[in-house]
């Protein structure tokens, strides 16, 4: 079982993820740039910015994901190329107005409305871009994604479901 959960930043994909692979019985897969970041000692926006500049901080960091998914075999993970680099069954994409995502990002980094807003529209396109330049990867083509997902007006739990019962109609 390989499900990989995607999105722009603050859409709620670990939140998510984490509910699917707790109900699925399997890991979770989600080693992120942030987590990076915080083993280095810096804001995630320094390593972004490094990253821009150095391509091997996302071939090692995609190499680490790739190593876990081997190690795991049955996961679902959360990770912007996640769809692109598990070879999942099911690959689903999530969306959210960009005001949840600012409020969510806002009251997970302790900063206020506007500067999560500006952090996280930086953090897309910086993302956009070196997918773009490193994998040649379009991550707003979603032509390879099995369900595109609004969570405006959903529950984590209510996304999880949906997800799981695609899983499962896909499967049959």
């Amino acid at each position: 079982m390989r499900i990989a959960i995607s999105g722009l930043t603050g859409v709620g994909k670990t939140t998510v993820a984490e509910i699917v692979a707790k109900k699925l019985k399997v890991a979770h897969i989600t080693f992120s740039m942030k987590f990076m970041a915080e083993k280095m000692n810096i804001s995630l926006i320094e390593l972004q910015e490094l990253a821009k500049k150095d391509h091997n901080i996302d071939k090692k960091f995609d190499e680490i994901q790739l190593k876990e998914m081997e190690d795991k075999k049955n996961f679902v993970i959360s990770t912007w190329l996640g769809p692109w680099l598990a070879k999942p069954e099911i690959s689903i994409w999530l969306t959210t107005e960009n005001s949840q995502r600012f409020a969510r990002v806002s009251k997970r980094e302790n900063v206020s409305f506007e500067e999560a807003k500006k952090y996280v529209l930086k953090k897309d396109e910086q993302n956009m871009e070196r997918y773009m330049n490193i994998y040649n990867i379009d991550i707003t083509d979603h032509s390879m994604f099995d369900l595109e997902l609004d969570t405006t007006d959903l529950t984590p739990e209510q996304v999880a479901d949906i997800i799981i019962k695609e899983y499962k109609n896909k499967k049959r």
